[in-house]
């Protein structure tokens, strides 16, 4: 502490963090191993106060339960309504203090909440969350690189959503490829499109299928809304071909904006086999009753979408099994965790057998 208040300024603020040792050890059969030294709050309000003049204290703990606050008034009160104790201004039974420590002024830092993303809903199944990665190619490159490229984060919520990937390069880029996901998952294209660093649109996707070539580990399907891109295994991607001009627009600071809406891949495979099929079925249906040039026209589609779903079918029993794999890995992993716990609690009760035949001298029915 003396050390600390050398290093401040006159005037410097000390934030510093300590676990409350009742509260922190209060459901604990043993000490925490990683703690040389916990204080009570008396313990650490002395340590503060024999070197600074104003302390002051705040409480942390993380909580499960339902916040209510004013929206219009930033420095409102706080009630601390805990189903175990009385109702009370502050915060019940802190886990950890948080104490502000100075010889000059000490700052107000009110009331605070962290809310993380990932839990913020305790009562709904929080969704995978996947990568969307583009990667670009400049004069000179033998290739693609993780060092040209920009991924973003997303979660597979099936709601619609945009996503700006940044193109960041200081010589011109003359390709560019999009990996969708980073495990497999299906993703309904709505739109892609190029903009400047002023969020000027130059380029937008038509919607044809001739802007992606060299498409690895993708299945496109159409269907009423869009096109379906059915990401089969952790590195689906696919290039862009986009005209030498709009290349040549490209800026330093360019971006690639995605419209996407993504779906668990398990969810769609049974509605996109059943739209194959039916598909199929009426195909076969037309090639009965047409001409002769119409039915060889139906028949040679009947073909190209038996193989397509033959395709599919292929790459979902792919998929399957290797669920079926990690789960069975899954299982093996914890099965061997389970036989190391045992074989411990055989040795942890050997040992204990030992101790008491040393503490007391030898068997009980040899003591009497």
């Amino acid at each position: 502490m003396r050390e600390i208040r050398r290093v401040l300024r006159p005037d410097g603020v000390l934030l510093i963090s300590s676990p409350n040792k009742p509260e922190f050890n209060r459901d604990r059969s043993e000490p925490y191993p990683f703690h040389v030294k916990e204080l009570d709050y008396s313990e650490f309000d002395a340590l503060l106060r024999a070197e600074f003049s104003n302390v002051a204290f705040y409480g942390q703990r993380s909580l499960a339960g339902s916040l209510v606050a004013p929206l219009d008034v930033k420095n409102a009160s706080f009630s601390d309504f805990d189903e175990s104790v009385e109702e009370g201004l502050g915060l019940n039974r802190p886990i950890y203090f948080l104490a502000l420590a100075s010889n000059g002024a000490l700052p107000e830092l009110g009331v605070s909440v962290f809310e993380s993303h990932q839990t913020k809903n305790i009562f709904k199944s929080a969704p995978a969350v996947r990568e969307i990665r583009v990667y670009f190619a400049c004069d000179g490159d033998a290739g693609y690189e993780q060092a040209r490229s920009h991924g973003v984060s997303y979660p597979e919520n099936s709601e619609r959503q945009s996503i700006t990937l940044c193109l960041s390069a200081s010589s011109k880029i003359n390709k560019i490829r999009l990996d969708l996901s980073s495990a497999p998952s299906a993703n309904l294209l709505h739109g892609i499109s190029l903009q400047q660093g002023d969020g000027s649109v130059f380029w937008e996707w038509d919607g044809a299928n001739s802007l992606f070539t060299n498409i690895g580990g993708i299945t496109i399907r159409s269907i009423h809304s869009g096109l379906m891109f059915l990401c089969w295994n952790n590195d689906p991607h696919f290039d862009l071909v986009l005209p030498p001009d709009v290349l040549a627009r490209l800026q330093s600071n360019a971006r690639l904006v995605v419209e996407l809406t993504p779906r668990p891949l398990l969810e769609v495979c049974a509605d996109v086999l059943r739209q194959d099929d039916r598909l199929i079925a009426d195909l076969r249906a037309d090639a009965t009753r047409d001409s002769i040039v119409g039915a060889s026209a139906a028949c040679a589609e009947v073909q190209t979408r038996s193989t397509n779903f033959s395709k599919d079918l292929e790459n979902v029993a792919a998929l399957l099994k290797s669920i079926l794999a990690q789960r069975d890995q899954t299982i093996v992993e914890q099965s061997m965790q389970i036989r190391a716990m045992r074989d411990e609690l055989l040795r942890a009760e050997a040992q204990l057998d030992l101790l008491k035949d040393v503490l007391l001298g030898g068997r009980e029915e040899d003591r009497f």
